[in-house]
């Protein structure tokens, strides 16, 4: 066995120690390879700092160009996949036939921990995905199910190999009922003896299923749960929730996008939270919820401990007016890292009291989607003292605010923390020009950005961001389909720039999706997405 072969088999044996990899770097820095020894030590340091260290920005540059250089050669022709540490880390696949044809290489290769399946019809060799002994390496699973994939979904599931999972994920599942019921029994999933964390939602569960797994030994093993937009279950089903032990373990929970549960079940979630160990909770999520549900929730929220609650979702809840004046009031806002309040009808006043809320200091996410504020709620953030260490910024949809109020927070010193801003349906050449000039984004990486209804982004003001050279970190670009072909051509021929480009179902033609695939090799910026998303615990 040579030098190459031992490091690499002791990495693919112990994929958390980063001593061997680090070590790995040195053996390749010896034979020559010196860009693939500087990448994985670039990222293991990238692993142990915060955006707002110094150096955090200099190292997402270089561990950018190093990686746009040379990821042909480390990646081959896999499809999408995430590097952490290194080393491939998550795989996507939408052709089982295919991963089963290549796993000896890719797993040889790759301490590969994330795999997520697009199972959309029958495989031409069924059974055999589920057959791979590789799969016992694997920390989590994502599968995306379609009807025609239903029973390869089934012989996957039941497979051995599966017993050491950690995260199961089940999305996008178009399955009869039937389907349903023999995949997600309490007795098949007892053969994942390691899993911790389960992502059921949009699952078409029933309040049966749910108090069945809860009551087996794998549900009281959960501590990330996901059971969003399951709308048949009820106020039952998430109150034997609350009286089980599982309640005092659960870390994540999402009930999002469940129209049945009552305001009595709001009002003990809310009055449980300081028995139980949740970090990050989702509530709402579906249209025209009642007023009670929220003055429910908020009065016994507002009026107890938080216990460990650090990140938290209200999507669409009606908090405009007094009940968000009565949770702004809130010192236990303090322990709140992430904030997510989309479509909740906030207006310009409810954002200025955002902006002048003193328990905001510790947030690090806001989402502010769907909301119809104007700029005079942006000023007042920009001009407040509340959330000085906000990376994350979501006024996707938030049709009201101009260039005025966006350049207003993006030239403000507290912009320097930023490394996401999502600007979809609320851009055009002015607001451009305002991120073309601020100086405070040296550490962004990732800007999603599309025409506003009454304006337009425009080749002057794609332009203006290509010269301007205001960006050394941006590695993702997702300009929706806002740009004329000439504009996009622009951005490509912008060779000073290491970004992958727009995402390539963007380009308007086959001419300008070759020139993408020449340059950037099919590489689309997720490969070195740093951020994380609310609620996605198998993402790594």
């Amino acid at each position: 066995m040579t030098p190459h072969q031992a490091l690499l088999r002791h990495i693919l044996a112990e994929p958390h120690d980063e001593n061997a990899r680090l070590i790995f770097a040195d053996w390749l820095e010896e034979q020559g390879d010196q860009a693939r020894a500087a990448f994985i030590r670039t990222q293991c340091r990238l692993e142990h700092l915060a955006p707002v260290d110094a150096s955090y920005s200099p190292l997402v540059a270089q561990e950018r160009q190093l990686y746009v250089s040379n990821h042909p050669r480390w990646k081959g022709q896999l499809p999408r996949s995430r590097f952490r540490r290194g080393f491939l880390e998550s795989l996507s696949c939408g052709d089982p036939d295919w991963l089963v044809s290549r796993a000896d290489e890719i797993f040889d290769k790759h301490p590969l921990q994330h795999l997520a399946l697009l199972l959309f019809e029958e495989p031409k060799r069924p059974g055999m995905l589920g057959c791979l002994p590789q799969l016992g390496r694997l920390a989590t699973v994502r599968l995306d199910v379609a009807s025609d994939g239903a029973a390869e979904l089934l012989r996957l599931t039941a497979s051995p190999h599966l017993a050491s999972l950690r995260g199961l994920r089940l999305t996008g599942m178009e399955l009869s009922s039937s389907c349903v019921r023999d995949l997600l029994t309490p007795q098949r999933l007892l053969r994942m003896e390691s899993l911790t964390t389960l992502d059921l939602s949009s699952s078409n569960l029933n309040t049966g299923f749910l108090i069945a797994l809860l009551s087996s030994s794998t549900g009281r093993r959960i501590t990330h749960l996901d059971l969003a937009y399951n709308p048949q279950l009820d106020t039952e089903a998430i109150r034997f929730l609350l009286t089980s032990p599982v309640w005092e373990r659960i870390e994540e929970l999402n009930l999002s996008g469940l129209p049945r549960l009552s305001a009595e079940i709001y009002s003990e979630i809310g009055a449980r939270l300081q028995d139980s160990s949740i970090r990050r909770l989702a509530l709402g999520g579906f249209p025209d919820i009642p007023a009670e549900i929220t003055t429910a929730f908020l009065e016994e929220l507002t009026s107890r401990p938080w216990g460990r609650l650090e990140a938290l979702s209200l999507a669409e809840m009606p908090l405009s007016g007094e009940p968000f004046r009565q949770l702004l009031g809130c010192s236990q806002l303090a322990q709140l890292k992430r904030l997510d309040l989309p479509r909740t009808r906030l207006t310009t006043a409810d954002i200025v009291h955002l902006a002048e809320c003193p328990y905001l200091r510790n947030l690090t996410h806001l989402n502010l989607q769907g909301l119809t504020f104007g700029d005079p709620g942006l000023l007042a953030m920009a001009e407040s003292s509340s959330f000085p260490q906000l990376g994350y910024l979501d006024l996707n949809q938030c049709v009201n605010v101009t260039g005025v109020g966006i350049g207003s927070y993006l030239q403000s010193p507290k912009a320097a923390h930023l490394r996401v801003v999502k600007l979809k349906g609320c851009g055009d050449d002015q607001v451009l020009d305002q991120v073309s000039r601020s100086p405070s984004l040296q550490r962004l990486h990732s800007l999603a950005f599309s025409s506003r209804p009454s304006g337009a982004i425009t080749e002057r003001g794609i332009a203006a961001l290509v010269e301007s050279q205001a960006l050394p970190c941006l590695s993702y670009l997702d300009l929706d389909d806002s740009l004329t072909p000439h504009g996009q051509q622009i951005l490509l021929q912008a060779t000073h720039l290491a970004w992958p480009g727009l995402l390539e179902r963007q380009l308007a033609t086959p001419e300008l999706k070759r020139q993408h695939r020449q340059r950037f090799a099919g590489w689309q910026g997720e490969d070195l997405d740093h951020d994380e998303p609310f609620f996605t615990p198998l993402s790594g």
